[in-house]
């Protein structure tokens, strides 16, 4: 009788493994219940998978690896002249005032007598779509693209013959052709260009200035059909990114806290934050709590990244196989198992949206495969010693402690 309960419960074991029994938890349907279940299917080739590169960490691959990736204002926009000058625009709005130097003339009524000041003031008027505007006896007059001092210089012309030696003073009381937009992660508002000339930081003070801190935080420069995107701690340590700011451009400032993720044999996985400017790949490893010791592999801990087609090749890498973008999928690899290489990862620099990934051990399936077997073979064990039921019904009674199965009589 016991042979036979214990051959049951073998049969039973190998039915639950082969069948998959419906019966058993699980979170969802099975993979190959959804890929049976198809109408469709469109299977990948070796063609279609994305090609990748792998590199191992070492102290000259350091030297070339930057430590982010990063854009530049100062590659994308070239124009590096100093602060344009302002000139009158369209849409702007300025006053004209016409001084004569004695009464009588064109303006000022003889019986205003000889007094200081023999001036008029024109009611203020904005510069038409066709950039012109309109001053009596001297008529339409363009004045967009000319300076304020031209406007003059050109009023003063047209009233030369009628006015007695007329000077004119214009100003410009709403420049709204000279202005920025910024939005995002700051006072968002636009504002007039100072005519002195201002650069991208000082706009974002005039706006009040950042909220988060400055690692969080990115700067997107539009310009035309133009556009980059820097870190704003960049915009503080090369100065030269620290662009000038013409009419018409739009910042956009917004935050970004940087990123990775993490998978495998690790305490922790999930997206983790940085939460600092610079983060070593030493101390990636720590934030997630380490490897795991009974499962890792500690000579394959991966990071994916896409790289710089420029780096990848300095490090030796083929690119002509990794299609012809401007990153490449590269995987860098370091063996934890060489003492020295602990010093190699803390001088690794992370960048947002890094992927680490640690491999388990080889051994770890094999384990996973005895410990299946094992468990089986106890349960068909436990079986195999419960006496007799057809004997001793009525005294015996089955009692399951801990996954076993034992008899009580």
């Amino acid at each position: 009788m016991m042979k036979r309960l214990a051959s049951a419960a073998v049969s039973l074991a190998a039915c639950t493994m082969l069948a998959g029994c419906s019966a058993l938890p699980a979170a969802g349907p099975l993979g190959f219940d959804i890929n049976g279940a198809a109408t469709s299917t469109v299977n990948s080739t070796e063609i279609d998978r994305l090609p990748y590169a792998v590199v191992d960490i070492t102290p000259e691959a350091l030297r070339i690896i930057p430590a982010r990736s990063q854009g530049s204002f100062s590659g994308r926009f070239t124009d590096r002249r100093p602060a344009p000058t302002l000139t009158v625009g369209i849409g702007d709005t300025i006053s004209v005032s016409i001084f004569e130097a004695s009464a009588g003339g064109l303006f000022i009524p003889a019986e205003a007598g000889s007094r200081s000041g023999n001036f008029i003031q024109l009611p203020p008027q904005e510069v038409d779509r066709q950039g012109n505007i309109s001053i009596p006896y001297a008529g339409v007059l363009p004045a967009a693209g000319r300076t304020v001092r031209q406007v003059q210089n050109l009023i003063e012309e047209r009233l030369r013959n009628r006015a007695i030696e007329p000077q004119a003073v214009v100003a410009i009381t709403d420049r709204r052709s000279a202005q920025v937009t910024i939005l995002g992660d700051v006072g968002s508002s636009r504002l007039t260009l100072n005519p002195l000339g201002e650069r991208i930081l000082d706009v974002i003070a005039r706006a009040g200035g950042t909220k988060f801190a400055g690692y969080e935080m990115f700067v997107a420069l539009q310009r035309g059909k133009e556009r980059a995107t820097v870190t704003f701690n960049q915009l503080l340590s090369s100065p030269e990114d620290n662009v000038y700011v013409l009419p018409g451009d739009t910042i956009y400032v917004f935050r970004q806290a940087p990123t990775f993720l993490v998978f495998g044999a690790t305490s922790q996985q999930g997206q983790i934050f940085f939460e600092k400017e610079n983060l070593s790949m030493s101390e990636a490893l720590a934030k997630i709590g380490g490897l795991v010791d009974t499962r890792s592999d500690p000579d394959a801990v991966f990071l994916y990244r896409f790289e710089d087609r420029k780096t990848a090749e300095a490090l030796g890498v083929d690119t002509t196989k990794l299609g012809h973008s401007q990153t490449v999928p590269v995987v860098y690899r370091t063996k934890l198992r060489d003492p020295a290489n602990m010093f190699v990862a803390s001088g690794f620099q992370m960048r947002d949206r890094d992927i680490i990934y640690v491999a388990n051990s080889q051994s770890v399936d094999w384990l996973k495969f005895i410990s299946f077997i094992n468990s089986n073979v106890s349960f068909a064990t436990n079986v195999a010693t419960v006496p007799d039921i057809g004997r001793r019904t009525a005294t015996t009674r089955l009692v399951t402690t801990g996954g076993s199965i034992t008899s009580t009589p």
